[in-house]
């Protein structure tokens, strides 16, 4: 009878642990899934992660544009600056070209207001304030008329363009495209007067064509 029993208890005992062998076994191979609630949240941070992302990616890249325009900016400043100089370079030996062959012309100027200039400054000499207006002139120190552009008021090397066939500054004009000698208004500036006033000491007109 005690043998029965013994062997009774070993085959409950026998059961128990197979029992918690399955049970232990079936656990391992499901495994604990991810709650719905979890696997949203997962979703989204990733997607949260994506658009933080992008929205580096567009600004980083809008930064980059700024520094390409910054510099294509300063280039074409360069550029500009560099033809500017390049004119002004040569602005005086081209307007000497001028000043030489429109040399006749200007002499003309002179010789035939000579002898009005010459009555206005003895005028002058004699006046209480030593200076009296200019009568050669428009008496604000305008000719009404220009030698060089003959009135058009542009400049003569650029025909008013202000730039060349090579696409450089006129050096005559500088890249203005006006006539350097009467500022574009087609009057030129008068050589006998200075403002439209002539002092009995003023300096006598220029011989030669001014180069400004």
């Amino acid at each position: 009878m005690s043998d029965r029993r013994h062997f009774l208890l070993f085959l409950a005992f026998i059961g128990a642990a197979v029992a918690s062998l399955l049970l232990i076994t079936t656990g391992m191979g499901r495994g604990p899934g991810p709650r719905p609630e979890n696997t949203t949240a997962a979703s989204s941070t990733q997607e949260s992660g994506i658009r933080e992302a992008a929205a580096t990616g567009e600004q980083e890249t809008g930064v980059d544009q700024l520094v390409r325009q910054r510099r294509e900016a300063l280039a074409a400043m360069g550029a500009e600056q560099a033809r500017r100089m390049r004119a002004a370079r040569y602005m005086e030996s081209e307007r000497a070209t001028f000043q030489l062959n429109w040399h006749a012309r200007w002499s003309a100027v002179l010789s035939s207001n000579w002898p009005a200039f010459q009555r206005l400054r003895l005028e002058a000499k004699h006046s209480h304030n030593k200076h009296i207006p200019c009568t050669i002139c428009d008496g604000r120190g305008r000719m009404d008329f220009c030698i060089l552009c003959l009135n058009s008021g542009q400049c003569v090397a650029c025909r008013g363009a202000g730039k060349l066939i090579s696409g450089d500054y006129c050096p005559v004009c500088g890249g203005s495209g006006k006539c350097y000698l009467c500022g574009g208004i087609g009057k030129m500036t008068c050589p006998f007067c200075d403002d439209g006033e002539i002092y009995a000491n003023g300096a006598l007109p220029p011989k030669l064509m001014p180069l400004h």
